[in-house]
């Protein structure tokens, strides 16, 4: 923990209202989930998220993960919990249940997981808003990092001030704020923060970054110029995406059951660039991964289907990329990938596959699972209910459907109205909805002014 100190240039809560003005529009009285590491950033973002929030007449609930990869994580989520309950703030702690052996970059992992708990935290308590503390800083480390990663304009715009992710609003509202504004926020406040060890260990790429910046004699301009950079790409970016969305409109039906269909003849007329950019957020959205695969891939997959060259099936991004008769490209999960058996708990919104909401508000009932539909559970339909696969999907899609399970007897498909009567429980009052976790079109951005 840093000792406090005078303040120089704190960020004042009409300066905030501000930045969330420039957001957009909140519900009377809202909830406000705020991630809280117990950084300074995280701290500074807490502070001021409560105060904006008790003006609204609404209130924020801190969440702090604890990814269980240094002995004292727990004692810093405890602090956290300490200083929350001293502003009268709820707080929740979230572990991270991994295996440390396990494989992949552990920076990358956590991050993930990260995002994965706070939201999937947000869905089941029915929080619509998830603050994060990225700072101006923040952007700047990330254009040079991805600059250094050879990253296409999405990289290059960093971070998006809005995000939904799961029906979660994932809001960024200090991406014009440096991070010393926020720390004198704090010392203001006379409130203390924590410092993560990781932040000095120069083997992660933006730490190294971080230091390369702070020994250069002309920081403050180099950063001033790389935010004009970022804003620069934001600009364009946005006005991409409003490009994405007509065009994406015009040719492409996405449908309730989690797969899409372009009409081929009007996909042709997208530049090919352009095309690799709308399937690239086709894939997000029906594989409900947070990112696409890299644009090389994208960029062969699109030279495949506007030379013809298209086999059959194509797989990529664990999906299915198949053409059909009368000029079509259909596309759909790829079985091997669909998440597995997932217990459905009464008044507890579920999130399965990363694409599907069960929302089930009767009687609990033990056992009760969501799982993919599948040849055994197809089967079971075609033999007791054949008349609803009538002018259904193909097969192979039909076998991805989210259904539900008890034991190892098929009992709801809600996307084909089928209820097994004879399962001995009534499951009528659960609902399925098609909920990716990347909607198909729109993020939002604006112009980072590093004189804030």
């Amino acid at each position: 923990m840093i000792a406090n100190s005078q303040s120089i240039n704190p960020l004042s809560s009409s300066e905030f209202d501000e930045l969330m003005s420039a957001i957009g529009y909140f519900e009377n009285n809202p909830t406000i989930a705020v991630a809280t590491s117990g950084g300074a950033d995280s701290m500074a973002l807490l502070l001021l998220a409560n105060d904006w929030a008790k003006a609204k007449n609404g209130r924020i609930i801190s969440l702090t993960v604890n990814h269980n990869l240094r002995p004292e994580a727990i004692d810093e989520a405890l602090q956290v919990n300490k200083w929350c309950k001293k502003y009268n703030i709820e707080h929740q702690i979230l572990n991270w249940q991994h295996d440390p052996k396990g494989i992949g970059p552990i920076q990358e992992n956590a991050r993930n997981a990260r995002y994965e708990l706070m939201t999937k935290w947000c869905i089941e308590n029915n929080i619509l808003h998830l603050f994060l503390a990225h700072h101006a800083d923040d952007q700047i480390e990330t254009l040079f990092f991805r600059l250094a990663r050879g990253s296409n304009l999405d990289g290059l715009s960093s971070m998006s001030a809005q995000t939904i992710v799961s029906g979660v609003r994932l809001l960024r509202p200090l991406l014009r704020v440096n991070k010393l504004r926020l720390i004198d926020t704090l010392k203001l406040a006379d409130q203390a923060w924590i410092e993560d060890p990781s932040n000095q260990n120069t083997k992660y790429s933006r730490v190294h970054i971080r230091n390369l910046l702070l020994k250069t004699a002309n920081e403050f301009e180099i950063k001033q110029r790389a935010g004009q950079i970022v804003s620069k790409f934001s600009y364009l970016r946005t006005l991409t995406d409003r490009n994405l969305v007509s065009q994406i409109t015009d040719c492409i039906s996405i449908n309730s059951m989690g797969y899409a269909v372009i009409d081929i003849a009007r996909f042709y007329t997208i530049e090919i660039k352009v095309m690799a950019k709308v399937l690239g957020q086709l894939i997000q959205t029906l594989s409900g991964e947070q990112h696409p695969p890299r644009s090389e891939k994208l960029l062969f997959l699109s030279t495949l289907i506007r030379g013809k060259n298209l086999s059959k099936k194509y797989s990529i991004g664990n999906l299915i990329f198949e053409i059909l008769p009368g000029n079509k490209l259909i596309i759909y999960r790829e079985g091997k990938f669909i998440q597995g058996s997932t217990p459905i708990a009464q008044l507890t919104p579920t999130l399965w596959d990363k694409r599907f909401l069960i929302e089930w508000d009767g009687n609990n009932i033990p056992d009760l699972e969501v799982r993919a539909l599948g040849s055994k559970g197809l089967e079971h339909i075609k033999k007791h209910s054949p008349y609803l696969l009538k002018d259904m999907p193909p097969a192979r899609i039909m076998r991805t459907l989210p259904s539900l399970w008890l034991l190892e007897q098929v009992v709801s498909v809600p996307h084909i109205n089928y209820v097994n009567n004879n399962s001995g429980t009534n499951i009528c009052s659960i609902n399925i909805k098609f909920f990716p976790v990347k909607p198909l079109a729109g993020s939002s951005f604006f112009v980072m002014n590093m004189n804030t």
